[in-house]
């Protein structure tokens, strides 16, 4: 019961990623979050020898990190959450209403309009935010008022993927508590992810790439996790018990809605998280880039208040913040073989993509490389951080056929590992 997802969060059937950027905004909102997901039952896998990484159909080797990303269920992170956000007497919880347009007046919001347990319903509110997801209804609800709408942009790589729960046999030989094999245009169209979760659980996501989707039946999910790169995967799944029905995803598009270029805007209107922006969720940046979103909110409102001019203010700070994220993702997306993206690389995510490859490279050799990769990914550092000296220079040399390593990473003592 504790694991089932929420109607309006499909996603919540499939591994999620707290990446240590959004959890880091949290534990600032709210002090103590992190140690209570631990307290519920979510881990802290080292990302170096906690984490096995195939990538260019080689294991990085492992090392000591200073990375300890939470894994946990998103019911859970969504349950812990709610009970923080509850604790503020100003918040209030209403269940049951269905919102079906936005109340207008001289240009500025006056609250919602619909439906509260098939009673009609207004709220008048000075600030209205969108964060319904995917589905927004903000686009049909401004076009009701005549107001434009916001020019959306999508990149897609065609990705699914289909997910099971597992509980895992024990095996002392085991050193890893979470697996990824990852799909490139390089090596291959499929990959998967062996997750751990709170109470002693696993989920395996099985990862499809350039229309290449993994079945939802039960041969063909074992046939398509016995074809990935390594037998690995596959071997414990046949020893595993398997704890529910296979689920599938196939919005997997990225899409950004561009409310920062709106010439009008209806004041008091925020738009946010995957309302206006929603990655592919292959990379797991979904979560943490909708939190990154809310510091941005605070930012605004601490700046200039709730006066005329926030909706603008608010969607250009967003657009700047979820900016990077994009590049990510879509850099990647684009560089599968599918025909939306023909000719729509531009040649700075091309030339970056050519790096990144180079780094992954190195990552299977240098721990340094790997942890820059890593902090960069988990939106700890910016992309920039992948050109710093350090990193060139062990990129270089590794390119130069001198795979022994030469630098060595120090990192602080861990909080503690996977248990």
């Amino acid at each position: 019961e504790r694991l089932s997802a929420r109607k309006g969060a499909p996603q919540g059937r499939h591994v999620h990623a707290l990446l240590i950027g959004g959890q880091k905004v949290l534990d600032d909102f709210f002090p103590g979050f992190s140690e209570r997901l631990v307290e519920e039952g979510a881990l802290r896998p080292n990302m170096g020898n906690e984490v096995t990484w195939q990538v260019f159909g080689a294991f990085r080797p492992q090392y000591r990190s200073e990375l300890h990303p939470l894994a946990a269920s998103r019911p859970l992170i969504e349950r812990e959450l709610r009970h923080f956000c509850l604790q503020n007497p100003k918040v209030q919880l209403r269940t049951g209403v269905e919102v079906r347009g936005y109340l207008e007046k001289n240009g500025e919001i006056q609250g919602i309009e619909g439906e509260e347990k098939e009673k009609p319903l207004r709220l008048e509110a000075k600030i209205v935010v969108d964060c319904t997801g995917r589905a927004s209804k903000t686009p049909a609800f401004l076009a009701a008022l005549g107001y434009p709408g916001a020019e959306e942009e999508v990149v897609t790589s065609k990705a699914g993927y289909a997910t099971r729960l597992y509980r895992l046999r024990e095996d002392p030989k085991r050193s890893w508590k979470m697996m990824y094999l990852q799909p490139s245009p390089r090596s291959g169209k499929r990959g998967g992810i062996l997750a751990p979760i709170e109470g002693g659980l696993h989920f395996c996501t099985l990862l499809g790439m350039a229309g290449d989707l993994p079945p939802t039946d039960e041969a063909g999910f074992l046939a398509f996790a016995r074809s990935l790169p390594s037998p690995q995967l596959a071997d414990v799944l046949e020893t595993a018990e398997v704890m529910g029905p296979i689920h599938s995803f196939q919005r997997a598009e990225n899409r950004w809605k561009h409310y920062e270029k709106l010439p009008k805007y209806l004041e008091g209107l925020l738009v946010m998280g995957d309302a206006t922006f929603a990655p592919n969720p292959v990379y797991g940046q979904g979560m943490s880039a909708a939190v990154l979103g809310a510091k941005a909110l605070q930012a605004v409102l601490a700046r200039q208040g709730t006066g005329r001019g926030l909706s603008g203010s608010f969607q250009r700070e967003l657009a700047a913040v979820v900016s990077l994220p994009w590049q990510m993702a879509t850099g990647e997306d684009r560089r599968w073989p599918v025909a939306e993206n023909h000719g729509k690389m531009p040649i700075g995510q091309k030339m970056l993509g050519r790096w990144v490859d180079r780094v992954q490279e190195a990552t299977l050799h240098s721990p340094v490389v790997t942890e820059a990769f890593y902090r960069v990914a988990q939106l700890v550092d910016p992309p920039t951080a992948l050109f710093a000296p350090r990193v060139v220079w062990e990129v270089a040399r590794l390119a130069m056929g001198s795979p022994k390593p030469t630098a060595q990473l120090t990192v602080a003592t861990p909080p503690g590992g996977c248990s």
